[in-house]
């Protein structure tokens, strides 16, 4: 009856060596956009091309620990269903990378709405780097309340930002406090430090879009090319923020439910999710080169449009033939003539 009960080694670590497969390939494109940007972006200044270093170095090391974990329930304790219920050490060391690099990338998506969203719309030859930046200094109303709900929005992420920073750390601790899988999914402090932690890393990434959309929405100026590097951008946006939170709802999902309750699916999902922050990142800094080559490629056909404009209006399609005429008449010689009969 126990061993009816038993769940079986692909229950358990099925869906969790393949989320880690899945994190293992998104690692392979973050290698990809970090080597792009180092050779097409050299006019960046150190601290950005230092960050994004520090991000695939950050990457590298949550692989490895990956890579780790891979190795140890697969091989080292193949086939054995007590070894692979046991916590290996590399698990809290990845949960542990992940939340400071969760509160790296946040960081560094909040610089985004306000350093390089302008550079973007510079590439556009458009003058709305301040917009951008502060979009209250171009407003009519007044500036103080403003103020308050920038630094208000601001200090609200910011205080999100620590307490996942918090709640991943508390989990890092309990995975290396608790020996087994099974004392650590009964814990109930882990259901708090978890599911929080996760609900936080929700509510972070759509706070961090919805205000990335609002200073860009804010920013439209009228013309076309402007309308449409926002709209490209909102879409970004949308999508990296639609899919990142997807993953935090199966994360809790797959967490809470009761016929995966003997599942380490929801482990795979949080190494999937670091690597969906990376990309997002790092890509954002490569958009810049995609939208400069349509800024020249929407350059050159303004110039051939009005060129062609140009040569039609010089050559004529028709010939006018303009008469003046003009009528004179003389009333000094009528009166003369009068005068005379009389």
């Amino acid at each position: 009856m126990s061993a009816a009960a038993s769940p079986s080694i692909e229950e358990i670590i099925g869906g969790f060596t393949l989320g880690i497969d899945i994190a293992i390939i998104l690692y392979g494109i973050v290698t990809a956009q970090a080597y792009f940007y180092w050779w097409t972006s050299q006019d960046d200044s150190s601290l950005v091309r230092s960050l994004v270093a520090s991000v695939w170095v950050l990457e590298t090391i949550h692989t490895v620990f990956c890579l780790y974990m891979s190795y140890h329930y697969t091989i080292i304790d193949f086939g054995d269903l007590e070894g692979i219920l046991q916590i290996t050490w590399s698990a809290g060391a990845t949960v542990f990378v992940e939340a400071w690099f969760r509160g790296g990338t946040s960081v560094c998506f909040l610089a985004v709405s306000h350093v390089l969203s302008p550079q973007l719309f510079y590439l556009a030859n458009l003058d709305i780097e301040q917009r951008i930046s502060f979009p209250s200094l171009h407003t009519s109303e007044p500036l103080f309340p403003q103020i308050l709900e920038y630094l208000g929005l601001n200090t609200t992420k910011a205080i999100l930002l620590f307490m996942r920073i918090v709640f991943g750390l508390a989990t890092a601790s309990l995975l290396w406090k608790f020996n087994t899988w099974v004392e650590f999914r009964t814990f109930h402090g882990l259901l708090v430090t978890f599911t929080c932690g996760i609900s936080l890393s929700g509510i972070l990434d759509v706070l961090i879009a919805l205000s990335q959309i609002y200073y860009l929405w804010t920013s439209r100026t009228g013309h076309t090319v402007t309308d449409n590097l926002v709209r490209t951008l909102m879409a970004y946006i949308i999508n990296t923020g639609a899919l990142t939170m997807c993953i935090s709802i199966s994360l809790i999902a797959t967490f809470w439910a009761p016929a995966l309750k003997n599942s380490l699916l929801f482990g795979g999902l949080v190494e999937i999710q670091s690597k969906l922050y990376a990309n997002s990142l790092i890509a954002m800094l490569n958009a810049r080169q995609h939208f400069k080559a349509e800024r020249q490629h929407s350059s050159n056909l303004v110039e051939i449009e009005l060129h062609n404009v140009s040569r039609e209006s010089a050559r004529p399609r028709n010939i006018e033939i303009f008469r003046d005429t003009t009528e004179v008449t003389d009333h000094s010689l009528s009166k003369h003539s009068t005068t005379g009969k009389d």
